[in-house]
């Protein structure tokens, strides 16, 4: 977690769409912050048939770190698997020349580059302002991920959604699993409708 244990215990009372709503905005505050931590990404993509069934499956684990103010994915798994000899090696090598690479820049560099990195996740991440206004919410069943209670809220866009992002947002519906302490997205499953084929994705931070 990347947001003080002190914060605030959640609300019970609270409705789904808060419950969303207050995630959106911890995970703007987070993503603020996420250059002065190393974590680690899991994604995995089914790829759907017309008829629903899945007919691809790919999967990643990869490692978030940062030099020189630019962020890094050092690759660990691949589609469940560890990364062969060859493949590990080739990670290592991409690794070394991008610490090799930001370890040439002057510290004016390295803070235009964080500033850079600053404005870019604010507009990748402007959309979750907009998600409160464009979805349907329902309250599952709570789960217990990495041993903390968590909210599990259903999202299904609203077809007469026509605000900023709509083309986007009314594409994808999911499944928010936000942790009850802190209001931090823990997981989250989505569904990506497109007129070629639909994708689910599932997505996860350690």
């Amino acid at each position: 977690c990347l947001l003080p244990a002190a914060l605030a215990r959640s609300d019970e009372s609270l409705a789904p769409r808060q419950i969303v709503e207050k995630c959106a905005a911890q995970t703007r505050k987070i993503n603020r912050l996420r250059s002065s931590y190393t974590y680690k990404f899991r994604d995995k993509t089914n790829e759907l048939d017309s008829a629903g069934r899945v007919k691809a499956t790919h999967s990643s684990v990869v490692e978030i770190l940062y030099f020189g103010g630019k962020p890094y994915e050092h690759l660990l798994e691949k589609d469940g698997r560890a990364l062969s000899g060859r493949e590990h090696k080739n990670e290592e090598d991409k690794m070394n020349r991008a610490a090799l690479e930001a370890s040439k820049l002057t510290p004016e560099e390295q803070q235009q580059r964080l500033e850079q990195l600053e404005h870019k996740r604010d507009e990748e991440n402007n959309w979750l302002r907009y998600i409160g206004e464009a979805y349907d919410f329902k309250l599952l069943a709570d789960r217990v991920l990495n041993g903390r209670p968590a909210f599990v809220i259903r999202a299904d866009p609203r077809t007469d959604y026509r605000g900023k992002y709509g083309n986007m947002l009314r594409r994808t519906s999911g499944v928010f699993f936000v942790d009850k302490r802190d209001f931090t997205l823990t997981r989250l499953e989505a569904e990506v409708r497109s007129e070629e084929h639909t994708s689910e994705l599932q997505s996860h931070h350690d």
